[in-house]
């Protein structure tokens, strides 16, 4: 069957990407595309799919895409208009006001979610997205609904979850009420909620009135605080403060790969033998937003030891030339290679023993300029993870990139002689 786009030109308040991206998301491909130099263009996100794919399906998929892109990005994605085509043609619009990044990075995506939790990102996405503050209080209430479907419910688990917000004009907000005597619970449910659902019942949530509307604005952080910590705690879907914090991008993929089980063990710190682990994939290690240099590319990878929580890979380039250590620390949550001690090169005298070393020196700048570490499942093209930036001490950086770039020329010139049979 031939390929289908689904075009959707959208509004965000995300950094979008300067340069046109691809993600992949439960199993699809998505492309972000972004206005670029033409002001009648419109960022979209294009959805590549079979074209016997039914539209109500289509989408359905690319939506549970921007929810789990709003999730994660904590910003809103609007759905501007709709269009399928047999070639990623562009959308117009009047103007593109947003922002762009050269530096876009989607490291996580909450993709696997139960029914609920579809739902919930749904309701954020919509909740997030709007320009009525009333309206917004409401989409994010609603997302409690989901858990807690009586009055009742909703306020004795709002009364229990307040102390643990940690949003600063939420803490504010919360502090406020409770010094006017008043049960958070039973504000938030029947002078927000129902004051804004309901016109026939007082309290009623007036839109023209200044009063009102303030309310509204003071009232949302906590709304919204609430709707991310229920989302987060009692839905399990992980926000990217979280994942940063606890490191979980540095070895995500690799947990995938040798399964929840064999994982928890080593989380848990407790040492396991080589023979437990599964045989990994070829591994391609670049660093992040430079390219990739043919040495570190579909290395061969041999499990080499295995401690408590920690197993350490050697990877090849499979020519016996370059060699590189990489350590998986579960019980740490951290992905290291040290690029000065752990890649070691043999030189054979051919020209390519040259590439490898000239390689292992532009891996050692990258890194040492704060570069990120990246590992690659070279079969699928899926990231296993990656590292913090590098931050070295007691290094003089513009003197260290000047002796590199100097070795580079030299082993260049050796190279060109070798090529030529003189070396």
């Amino acid at each position: 069957m031939p390929d289908q786009y689904l075009i959707i030109g959208v509004e965000t308040n995300i950094p979008w990407p300067a340069d046109e991206t691809w993600v992949k998301f439960e199993g699809h491909d998505f492309l972000l595309r972004p206005s670029g130099k033409d002001p009648l263009s419109s960022p979209c996100v294009l959805f590549k799919h079979d074209s016997a794919m039914p539209r109500e399906e289509e989408l359905e998929i690319a939506r549970r895409f921007m929810s789990a892109l709003s999730w994660s990005k904590r910003g809103y994605v609007r759905e501007e208009s709709v269009i399928g085509s047999g070639l990623p043609v562009r959308m117009g619009r009047a103007m593109f006001r947003g922002a762009t990044t050269h530096h876009f990075s989607l490291d996580h995506l909450p993709a696997g979610l139960d029914p609920n939790a579809k739902l919930a990102l749904a309701f954020y996405r919509e909740a997030v997205g709007l320009n009525s503050k009333p309206y917004q209080l409401l989409g994010y209430v609603k997302i409690l609904n989901i858990l807690y479907p009586t009055p009742d419910g909703q306020i004795a688990w709002i009364n229990t979850t307040v102390p643990h917000l940690k949003d600063p004009d939420a803490v504010t907000r919360i502090a406020a009420l409770q010094g006017q005597a008043l049960d958070v619970g039973q504000y938030l449910y029947g002078s927000g909620r129902c004051a804004v659902a309901h016109a026939s019942l007082a309290p009623v949530v007036d839109p023209d009135r200044t009063e009102d509307v303030d309310r509204m604005q003071m009232d949302l952080p906590v709304a919204r605080a609430l709707a991310e910590y229920a989302i987060e705690h009692e839905l399990h879907v992980l926000s990217s403060e979280t994942i940063r914090r606890m490191h979980l991008y540095e070895l995500d993929g690799f947990r995938q790969l040798l399964g929840e089980g064999m994982s928890t063990t080593l989380k848990s710190g407790a040492a396991v033998s080589l023979a437990e682990i599964p045989a990994l994939p070829r591994i391609t290690l670049r660093v992040r937003g430079l390219d990739q240099w043919d040495s570190f590319r579909a290395m061969g990878v041999a499990l080499e030891q295995a401690g408590p929580g920690w197993i350490s890979l050697l990877c090849d380039s499979g020519d016996g030339l370059l060699r590189a250590r990489v350590v998986l620390n579960f019980a740490e949550e951290r992905l290291f290679m040290d690029p000065i001690d752990w890649i070691d090169t043999r030189d054979d005298g051919t020209p390519q023993a040259i590439d490898r070393r000239i390689d292992r020196i532009r891996m050692l700048r990258g890194l040492l300029l704060n570069g990120e570490l990246e590992a690659w499942n070279s079969e699928n093209q899926t990231l296993l993870g990656r590292t913090d930036p590098y931050v070295f001490t007691n290094v003089d950086l513009a003197r260290s990139v000047e002796s590199l770039d100097g070795e580079v020329g030299q082993l260049e010139q050796e190279r060109t002689l070798r090529a030529a049979g003189g070396g």
